[in-house]
């Protein structure tokens, strides 16, 4: 180890040797990649024997419950999940999806383009862009997007619904339900 030098007469600092602090990649990992590898669309995740996609800390696949094999990887998202609207349409969140009377999607790249859900609003209660369903991660989250009357949220257990607070990303997952108003609702499903 090279020498450190003195420290100054009269500093307030003192030098300490340099140390390497070992950092224990994640289990099943060589090392974590950098967050900026991840592209648009991209998570990192381990395949169980069937070649399904789980986050990368699972202990077992979360759709067959096997066992998972090998190191996580970067892979493309799966499904996360399906959402399906009272008038019998269904999306597939596996990437955002704009949902309203008369979704537009603006200020985005061409690689990011999101799922348009156009939903039926007869009174038009519902907002033209009401509603973003976005996967973030391993996980899906809502956000109400600033609309005129508000979406609630329906936990599964939970009888009371909770309107959700517009521009804040509140995790969903199967069993909750997206109450937009003038009777649409969205049941959050899990993929096929």
């Amino acid at each position: 180890m090279p020498q450190q030098p003195a420290p100054q007469q009269g500093s307030p600092f003192q030098r300490a040797p340099l140390q390497a602090v070992p950092q224990a990649p994640a289990a099943g990992m060589s090392q974590p990649p950098a967050e900026q590898e991840l592209g648009e669309g991209a998570v990192l995740g381990l395949l169980c024997e069937h070649g399904h996609a789980n986050p990368p800390d699972a202990a077992r696949c979360r759709r067959c419950g096997g066992q998972l094999q090998g190191q996580a990887r970067i892979m493309q998202r799966p499904v996360m999940a399906v959402l399906r609207v009272t008038d019998g349409q269904e999306v597939e969140i596996d990437r955002s999806v704009l949902i309203g009377r008369s979704p537009q999607a603006s200020k985005v790249s061409r690689d990011e383009l999101p799922k348009l859900l156009t939903v039926v609003s007869p009174s038009t209660d519902i907002s033209r862009t009401h509603l973003q369903v976005s996967p973030d991660g391993w996980e899906v989250v809502a956000i109400d997007l600033h609309s005129t009357n508000g979406t609630l949220l329906i936990r599964p257990g939970q009888p009371e619904p909770e309107p959700l607070t517009p521009g804040e990303a509140v995790r969903i997952f199967p069993g909750c339900v997206l109450d937009l108003g003038d009777g649409v609702s969205i049941h959050v499903d899990h993929p096929a």
